[in-house]
């Protein structure tokens, strides 16, 4: 966070991402910005996840429909 602040008093602009977009709100206090890079993170677990749970199940389907017979 010092190192932004930094920056910005040096050069008055910050170029960055998400969480420093969110640091530099001044509408959000730092326990509101911890939340909402805690949920983003847990957003992105849960996506991950779900494309590992349903990759077996769509391997299943798949080879299910195949005709093994010749």
């Amino acid at each position: 966070m010092s190192r932004i602040q930094r920056q910005l008093e040096e050069e008055g602009e910050v170029q960055g991402g998400l969480l420093t977009s969110l640091l530099l709100n001044q509408e959000m206090t730092l326990e509101e910005v911890y939340a909402n890079m805690t949920e983003m993170l847990l957003a992105g677990v849960d996506t991950v996840n779900l494309k590992l749970w349903l990759s077996p199940l769509r391997f299943v389907r798949e080879t299910r429909d195949l005709n093994f017979s010749h």
